[in-house]
């Protein structure tokens, strides 16, 4: 359990843009976390709204809050200029309509210091109005570095906490438009030193609104927009990555229709050699992935289908 001599220092990275509706909400649940020793950086995204007044007026209750007004860049601007302003050992991310409960920082540093974690989330609570969901998430590291990299669920990006050399090595990419986190996850799914897992309980309620920029972009703009990401990661780590070995995994992991066509087959094949012969994925991440491609496939021709498992699975002993 984190207790006060051990407190060391959270910083809270906030963005926020035209939040006058939320932002408030939003600051108030990271200054009434149990675990105090915080300070939170709000990046104010050239807002013309009534944004700056509120950030102000907390500013002047709670010294722990730091403000930095921006041009309007965008959000991963914001993200990568808050992280360079932050002095903590630990960065935390906050979204500006989101509410954190009051105890998440605690035990999501209890939770990543027990685990020899480098970075958690956490399930969130998707409020729609007057109704909510739960959404879990895988919670060990091998399970959630082979999800990640099949572009399945990974960590809520608002629910982020982790060592602070982690979100300084690895810089929000300004190419990943709407993904920014999975960008951010992918390239870390790849690094050895670096272990992800999910605290196996709710410390945050994701508000769900039209006003979102998630919602304001259809779900296929940002699936899009993932494959690209990863693409853009693989290609760093593996220079014969090819973008139709990604056209193919996205297609079998997250199309709706699982008859995927046989010409993505020799594709897949060759990403799933590319990823059983990577030195920075260990045996249970790869024994992961294979299981997770294996379990989506459903070809036409079962012939089809039988052949290909057999092939993915004598790709697996690799």
């Amino acid at each position: 359990m984190v207790t006060e001599s051990n407190a060391s220092l959270i910083s809270v990275v906030l963005p926020v843009y035209q939040g006058e509706a939320y932002v408030e909400e939003s600051i108030r649940s990271i200054l009434n976390q149990t675990y105090k020793n915080i300070e939170l950086i709000v990046v104010d995204d050239g807002s013309t709204d009534n944004t700056a007044r509120i950030l102000f007026n907390l500013g002047a209750e709670d010294s722990r809050i730091r403000i930095i007004s921006t041009p309007n860049r965008g959000v991963i601007s914001a993200l990568n200029t808050g992280v360079g302003y932050c002095a903590g050992e630990y960065i935390a991310r906050m979204d500006a309509d989101d509410i954190s409960l009051n105890d998440r920082f605690e035990k999501q540093l209890d939770f990543l210091r027990k685990g020899r974690f480098n970075l958690v989330g956490g399930s969130i609570n998707r409020v729609y109005g007057v109704t909510n969901r739960v959404k879990n998430y895988p919670e060990k590291n091998e399970e959630l570095k082979a999800s990640i990299l099949s572009f399945g669920p990974s960590v809520a990006h608002p629910a982020m906490l982790g060592e602070a050399q982690i979100f300084k090595a690895y810089e929000y990419n300004l190419a990943d438009k709407y993904c920014e986190d999975y960008g951010l996850l992918a390239r870390l799914a790849l690094d050895s030193n670096c272990r992800i897992g999910n605290y196996p309980g709710v410390v945050l309620n994701y508000r769900v609104h039209k006003a979102q920029i998630t919602s304001n972009n259809t779900l296929s703009e940002r699936e899009d927009g993932c494959a690209d990401a990863l693409y853009r990661v693989l290609v760093e780590r593996f220079c014969n990555t090819k973008p139709e070995m990604l056209s193919a995994l996205y297609s079998i992991m997250k199309k709706k229709n699982k008859n995927v066509p046989k010409k993505y087959a020799e594709d897949l094949l060759v990403l799933m050699k590319i990823y059983m012969k990577a030195e920075c994925l260990d045996k249970k991440i790869r024994q992961s992935l294979i299981a997770r491609v294996v379990k989506k496939i459903a070809w036409p021709s079962s012939l089809d289908r039988i052949n290909l498992l057999l092939r993915l699975i004598r790709i697996g002993r690799l």
